[in-house]
């Protein structure tokens, strides 16, 4: 099965309020995401190379557990965000934007064989970059306190 019917398969599994795939407004998003929290050297360029030019990422850090447990005690179970995968792993590579709550952005994120996505706050508060290869974290902005999670640990880098 090729990506897009499974992306679709995915879709059938869950409501609208759960994954949505926002083909009208895309470009929109992509650039407000871009103008809070990537440094554009080119402006001719679009949407690439976003992990090597995040904007001064204020907590970096390591996580002894799983991606997914991560994602799942840190991000509010009900609410939506944005996902963004990025298929292959040059500069150019094509973005795919999602919005989902955190079930469905984590059955994407089995889909995506790159080690290394974003989830972004849909008022655009903040971003996190995750690359699931080395277990590190970065963020932007201030993320509010998921209340309801457990503890997990995290090894700060900076």
């Amino acid at each position: 099965m090729f990506l897009e019917e499974k992306i679709d398969s995915l879709k059938k599994h869950y409501s609208a309020d759960e994954l949505k795939v926002p083909y009208v407004d895309f470009k929109e998003i992509m650039k407000r995401i871009e103008s809070h929290f990537i440094i554009k050297s080119d402006t001719n360029s679009a949407f690439n190379n976003w992990t090597l030019n995040l904007k001064n990422p204020e907590k970096t850090y390591t996580i002894d557990v799983g991606t997914v447990d991560f994602i799942r005690t840190e991000l509010d179970l009900d609410k939506n965000y944005w996902w963004i995968f990025v298929e292959g792993q040059l500069p150019s590579d094509r973005h795919r934007l999602f919005d989902a709550k955190p079930t469905a952005g984590l059955r994407l994120l089995e889909l995506f064989h790159e080690p290394a996505f974003y989830i972004v706050d849909k008022k655009y508060e903040w971003l996190i970059a995750v690359d699931a290869k080395s277990s590190t974290i970065k963020e932007i902005g201030q993320r509010k306190e998921n209340n309801n999670k457990p503890s997990i640990t995290i090894r700060t880098q900076n």
